[in-house]
């Protein structure tokens, strides 16, 4: 759980993980939101309903697609 929390915190401020968020953004059309706003609740692809998992799952895969962010050494454990 740590690694979790920590690549959490992480992730979102790097400059490479920028394209990765907007990718999200524009494909679920998701706005950004601030901890003072109302949580996202539901998570639509067109006029479909996403499950969370499957709404995880595809980032997941896209961060994993683009590891150029962590050293080199680091890049085996999660390259898909």
């Amino acid at each position: 759980m740590q690694e979790s929390k920590l690549l959490g915190t992480l992730l979102p401020s790097l400059p490479e993980f920028a394209s990765i968020l907007d990718t999200i953004r524009e494909k679920y059309n998701l706005r950004e939101i601030s901890p003072n706003d109302e949580p996202i609740t539901e998570i639509y692809l067109g006029d479909e309903i996403i499950p969370f998992e499957v709404f995880r799952k595809d980032i997941e895969s896209l961060v994993r697609k683009n590891l150029n962010f962590l050293p080199i050494t680091c890049r085996g454990t999660y390259a898909i």
